[in-house]
């Protein structure tokens, strides 16, 4: 169309290949599916306004067989064998939709205006029962053991939902001067969530009854509906200036604040680019930051379900130094890309993974580091 285009695409994705490689024995079914659209109209030399859209499911459904599992050491290597009856489902939806007008005043001014609305859902669905043997083996993969240990059954029942609705609009500036380009943002947000947890494991250790009889213990009961609203004010401002032919320098500042946590966050980074010979054919890179990531709903959330009040934000900074060369082999034209970087995580939310489910401790802070080196040749 005169002064618009529209861009759209469809992607289509089952991985039952990989997944029937686990340990976990059974049926799988999977299927993940995303669609998007962007147009964007040229109202006049100077505006335009342009709308995305975005919408994405996917949904696992197992139908476990059996499982076996040796752990131990290797002089006392012990194995669990589990057989199945039931189901475990897992389904995820999200749409998206965003509209941004866009504003030239001159060749070196510009503002930008965004706004979205993200609405997920989110579900869990899990009625198993597993009969299950312990035992002791003649070391790793030796058959079904010389010892046995035990015997029982585990039986889990999970019926979560997960709701979430974001709202966003965030305004942003541009301005080229002669040696120098500045740019800097404002963005308000609002997270509204509604999540219903509900399930328990049950334990038999005789292995003979039906769940809901016999000898059954509960455990792991989660039975919590919670109903959370944050509202976020971030902003941000960066230079990037040309301090001489051979050299570029970019410092800014990021800030964050949420009414959860009641924290004000800043985040001071910095880099510059070094051209030795005043070409692109030779650059080096260093940068070094501080990041705060403020908690999003499942980062509040305890491994109990409950809220954690005094949940706070992740912390980490940052150093990365690296070389681009560009150079004429194999008959065209190649670039060498390395980067050398350490992280120092100074404030962790620890987590654990089952399966799909990702489960943070809340009331509990870590530390760690990130290291490493990254080379890469394109052409």
């Amino acid at each position: 169309f005169k002064g618009s285009y529209i861009l759209a695409g469809i992607r289509n994705k089952e991985n039952q290949d990989l997944l029937e490689r686990q340990n976990l024995t059974g049926n799988y079914s999977s299927k993940f599916s995303d669609y998007q659209l962007l147009y964007k109209q040229d109202v006049t030399p100077k505006f335009n306004f342009s709308l995305f859209g975005n919408y994405n499911k996917g949904a696992l459904d197992v139908v476990p067989g059996q499982r076996e599992t040796e752990f131990g050491t290797s002089d006392e290597v012990l194995g669990l064998f589990v057989d199945y009856d039931g189901t475990e489902s897992t389904k995820y939806e999200s749409a998206m939709a965003a509209l941004t007008f866009a504003y030239n005043f001159s060749n070196t001014s510009s503002v930008k205006w965004v706004s979205s609305l993200t609405s997920i859902n989110e579900t869990e669905d899990t009625d198993l029962l597993g009969w299950y043997t312990f035992d002791q083996r003649d070391g790793l993969g030796g058959g079904n053991g010389s010892n046995f240990l035990g015997m029982g059954s585990q039986y889990d029942y999970t019926r979560n939902s997960l709701k979430s609705f974001i709202y966003n609009s965030e305004l942003r500036v541009y301005k080229q001067y002669r040696k120098s380009f500045l740019e800097m943002g404002v963005r308000m947000q609002k997270d509204e969530i509604r999540d219903d947890l509900n399930e328990y494991t049950g334990l038999d250790p005789t292995a003979f009854s039906r769940p809901g009889n016999g000898n059954w213990t509960i455990s792991e009961l989660i039975n919590e509906q919670n109903e959370v609203q944050i509202r976020r004010i971030n902003g941000f401002f960066q230079n990037t200036f040309s301090v001489s032919p051979y050299m570029t320098f970019a410092a800014g500042l990021r800030a964050n604040y949420n009414s959860f946590t009641k924290e004000l966050s800043l985040s001071p980074r910095f880099s510059f680019m070094y051209y030795p010979d005043n070409s692109d054919d030779f650059l080096l890179r260093f940068s070094a930051g501080a990041y705060d990531q403020a908690p999003y709903y499942r980062e509040l959330r305890n491994y109990s379900g409950s809220i954690n009040p005094d949940a706070r934000s992740q912390r980490s900074y940052q150093l990365l130094s690296g070389i681009d060369r560009k150079f004429s082999g194999l008959g065209t034209r190649l670039k060498f890309t390395s980067e050398v970087y350490y992280k120092f995580l100074s404030r962790l939310t620890p987590y654990k993974i089952e399966d799909l489910k990702l489960r943070y401790f809340s009331d509990q802070q870590s530390k760690g580091y990130a290291a490493g080196a990254d080379f890469s040749l394109s052409g």
